[in-house]
């Protein structure tokens, strides 16, 4: 039978099918009563995966996932999930019955209604989300922290009670150390527009992420505007990754500054700027809203749903309301996303009809943030029948501008950039390749190349992830999609959103590895030099490149420059955090005893076999980031 067809007469085990309530694009929520009456106290909801998932092993595992982690959770501000059924019919569990709308229905009302939710409800409903996430977050099994992450954290997921109670909803995409099986490689799980930056490049997460996630939600409660909004799903994605907060600040004018720069400080990019837990995040909120003229409480929110909907502002969620329905994103962004949408529906077109227009589209091959080099640099042309030093200190080098590789090497220079955290341009020449990379506060915002097996689309044919067929057709198409390939790449659907935000970042952490080990070329270092081309905001770290390039280096170059630092007593101690350089716990250990006292020879003593390797490469590494 269909699920359009189930209802009442339906029975799943010992549950009677009522009334749908929702349906997502993993399961379908109906109204349920249990055959056995004495069971359960409180009303009931059925959630029961998509039939035509059910054989999709991905969805099953995140279905039992969202069971294996809800049951183990008991917290006033989580929906209860109280059974869960694996049988012939299907996959379902039984979670409490939230008699109210969602955060999304509230956000609707007020766009209906064009006022912003007050400061004070909205900060006491976020308070009790954040208290469920700081909960969650801590619990333990056995003695042991299960490392429970929601990454769905979003207005669809809180559920308002009409008594006022605030409840966390969906934890089938939570992260938790003891999941059966981890998300694969590349996939990225939640909604685009409520991730945090770690989350869009697919690092670890912790509970950070739902800090990021969270204020999101208070954000545009308080604006009734999306925070992150975009004509399309990729530049969304790389608002989110540079934790774009423009639109924030621009509609910020009626947020009190204090709650505002609570809100800031949750949304900073990089995690460890932000409140160290949900529990802190909450404590400031709570602050805040100790210090205001309404004392809230579950009543005052009861009576604020009351208001919008003897109102007729919120009103009972569907399957789907259509193209016209209110949302809230405002009409500049509506009008901006129809234009992209008709433009790309156009490329589409072309795109199956095969029409190929390659001349004068080799320039434009990469992306914003990359592109190819014509022509020889300026910085080259000059110092062209010079007679070049080789410097032997990175900021000696730095100071001269100009200089011969040899004793130093590209990831010398870009560690020394990194340490002092200067700004302006490397250019780097070795035969016939050429490169341009541009840097501010130390980290490389923009990379150029006159490689052609560089460019963004070469590097997609390497992997495999496009035929040259497909990637002809798709530049062909580019004026449609605003002269970029990634995004006519997505417009066509050859790729993720996700994924081509993920692979442009690695093409060009990838420029700047295959050069980080020359030991023969050219340099010249422009201090200051601004860059004068359109981007989007790499994000990447020197430290971590750095880190990353002398791994490449050949077995015997890396032993040689240990056995010569063999009696080396370097103070790296305030190198810390080693967490920039992607070093685990136990090697950042290790290398915390590097404080002066002792050699790098008893260091790298302590351990044997790959481990020697491994620490020689990074107290390398963190050498070449010292300031010498």
């Amino acid at each position: 039978m269909a699920d359009e067809g189930l209802g009442a007469s339906i029975q799943l085990g010992e549950y009677i099918l009522g009334e749908l309530l929702a349906a997502g694009g993993m399961a379908e929520i109906y109204h349920a009563t249990c055959s056995n009456a004495g069971r359960f106290r409180k009303p009931i909801v059925l959630k029961r995966m998509h039939e035509h998932l059910a054989r999709d092993r991905e969805f099953v595992t995140m279905f039992v996932d969202e069971a294996r982690i809800s049951t183990r959770l008991d917290h006033p501000n989580i929906v209860q999930l109280y059974d869960f059924q694996a049988t012939s019919d299907g996959l379902y569990i039984i979670l409490e019955y939230v008699d109210g709308p969602d955060l999304l229905s509230l956000l609707k009302g007020g766009a209906r209604r064009r006022t912003a939710m007050p400061a004070e409800i909205a900060v006491y409903i976020l308070c009790h989300v954040l208290e469920a996430l700081d909960y969650a977050h801590s619990v333990e099994l056995s003695g042991r922290n299960m490392g429970v992450v929601h990454r769905d954290v979003s207005p669809g997921n809180v559920l308002i009670s009409r008594q006022g109670h605030v409840k966390l909803a969906d934890f089938g995409i939570a992260r938790a150390n003891d999941r059966q099986r981890e998300t694969a490689t590349g996939t990225l799980k939640g909604k685009y527009g409520y991730m945090s930056p770690e989350q869009v490049e697919a690092k670890h997460l912790d509970g950070r992420s739902d800090v990021f996630a969270a204020a999101i939600v208070l954000s545009e409660l308080l604006m009734s505007k999306r925070l992150f909004a975009a004509p399309n799903q990729l530049d969304v994605l790389l608002m989110v990754r540079s934790a774009d907060l423009s639109r924030l600040h621009q509609n910020a004018s009626h947020i009190d500054p204090e709650l505002l720069a609570i809100i800031v400080k949750a949304l900073q990019r990089d995690r460890v700027d932000r409140y160290a837990s949900a529990g802190d995040f909450r404590d400031a909120l709570a602050d805040w809203l100790s210090r205001g003229t309404t004392r809230m409480s579950a009543q005052v929110l009861k009576g604020y749903i009351e208001e919008l909907e003897s109102g007729g502002f919120i009103k009972r969620a569907t399957r789907g309301e259509g193209p016209n329905s209110i949302t809230i994103s405002g009409t500049n962004t509506q009008a901006a996303s129809q234009g992209a949408q008709q433009a790309a529906q156009l490329g589409r077109q072309i795109f199956d009809l095969g029409t190929m227009v390659t001349d004068q589209m080799d320039m434009t091959l990469g992306a914003a943030g990359v592109t190819v080099i014509s022509s020889r640099p300026e910085a080259l042309r000059n110092i062209d029948d010079q007679p070049l030093s080789k410097p032997v200190h990175t900021q000696e080098a730095l100071r001269l501008g100009r200089g011969e590789l040899g004793t130093l090497m590209p990831m010398d220079l870009i560690g020394g950039i990194a340490s002092s955290k200067r700004s302006g341009l490397l250019t780097l020449d070795r035969d016939t390749v050429m490169k341009e990379v541009y840097f501010v506060d130390g980290h490389p915002i923009f990379v150029a190349s006159n490689d052609p097996q560089e460019r963004f689309g070469q590097f997609l044919l390497l992997r495999g992830l496009l035929t040259e067929r497909q990637l002809d057709k798709a530049i062909a198409t580019m004026p449609h999609f605003g002269g970029r390939l990634g995004q006519a790449l997505v417009g066509l659907k050859l790729l993720r959103p996700v994924d081509a935000v993920q692979l442009l970042t690695e093409q060009v952490r990838e420029k700047l590895l295959r050069c980080c080990c020359w030991e023969e070329g050219r340099f010249v270092w422009q201090e200051g030099a601004t860059n004068p081309h359109e981007i989007v905001p790499l994000h990447l770290s020197s430290f971590r490149i750095v880190a990353r390039g002398v791994q490449l280096l050949p077995e015997e170059q890396l032993s040689n420059w240990s056995q010569a630092h063999l009696e080396s007593r370097p103070n790296l101690a305030a190198m810390a955090p080693y967490e920039e350089y992607g070093f685990g716990p136990s090697l950042s250990k290790r290398l915390e005893s590097l404080d002066g006292t002792r050699s790098v020879g008893e260091v790298v003593s302590s351990v044997s076999g790959k481990g020697t390797r491994v620490l020689s490469a990074a107290v390398y590494a963190l050498m070449a980031c010292a300031k010498v």
